[in-house]
């Protein structure tokens, strides 16, 4: 909540964290370890972990207060939406991870705590920027000579993998293509008319473009 940019303090807390806990190990009151010295030392396994929290009850964040965090969870889920859409095109983005994990930090959604503000903030981060990646996305088609010319272009800084989707009046194909940072591929399909192009995610197969139609 309180270490990613652009907060200044970040740095002055985690100095006055590790000095109190510096001073409580020389005074005898704590003995600081690292967590591979707890697995080391564990002698029993967790195979299954509630869906419940520590609470014992999801209220605190769904139903106390849930005109306002039902719309928050709402937000957020079109965002998860989207940066899946975004991962499965242009691979992992750190920048974009830590958005979402800010806009579904917990603790803006307990009852007491809503932050309206902080979620919304994230959420509209991440799906901006997600919606302005496949913005950057471009899709022509030119015929010549009994000949059907499709041109994909990426202005965005990731290479894009994606399914264009063919379909005709009694088939459908699809083929993989990727594209590499500022440029294009072309596919070329002769003799081909009453068409529709679609670029798809590569995986889920969803839609990502407006399909572009030609009727003959």
């Amino acid at each position: 909540m309180i270490l990613p940019s652009p907060n200044p303090y970040a740095a002055l807390l985690l100095e006055k964290i590790l000095m109190y806990l510096s001073r409580s190990k020389a005074d005898g009151y704590i003995m600081p370890i690292k967590p591979s010295t707890l697995i080391k030392e564990a002698n029993e396994e967790v195979r299954e972990i509630p869906t419940t929290s520590w609470l014992g009850s999801p209220t605190k964040w769904v139903t106390e207060r849930a005109d306002v965090q039902s719309r928050l969870w709402t937000i957020v889920q079109i965002a998860i939406s989207k940066w899946r859409i975004y991962e499965e095109v242009f691979g992992e983005d750190e920048d974009l991870m830590m958005s979402l994990a800010m806009a579904l930090d917990s603790d803006y959604y307990w009852a007491e705590f809503v932050n309206i503000e902080h979620v919304g903030k994230w959420a509209y981060y991440t799906i901006k920027k997600v919606d302005d990646s496949l913005d950057s996305l471009a899709m022509k088609i030119q015929q010549k000579d009994n000949r059907t010319e499709l041109m994909v272009s990426n202005r965005w800084f990731k290479d894009a993998n994606l399914i264009i989707g063919i379909e005709m009046p009694e088939s459908y194909m699809e083929q993989g293509i990727k594209i590499p940072v500022n440029s294009s591929e072309y596919v070329k399909l002769n003799g081909l008319s009453n068409i529709t192009v679609s670029i798809l995610t590569p995986k889920t197969r969803t839609l990502i473009k407006k399909p572009i139609r030609i009727w003959v």
